[in-house]
């Protein structure tokens, strides 16, 4: 195999997670999911409570 081809397999097996470039840590990963789930839940709340208010 070309070391062009072995090369992207390695990276693409990497475990390390970047975001445009930079690399994240998973705790900061973690945080953010968190985060936007709890914004979109309780923007479905106070949506929902609105349109039944209708």
């Amino acid at each position: 195999m070309p070391k062009a081809v072995i090369h992207e397999i390695a990276i693409s097996l990497d475990c390390k997670p970047k975001f445009m470039g930079h690399l994240v840590r998973t705790e900061m990963m973690v945080l953010m999911l968190v985060v936007a789930t709890i914004v979109l839940c309780i923007l479905y709340l106070f949506l929902s409570q609105h349109a039944s208010k209708r």
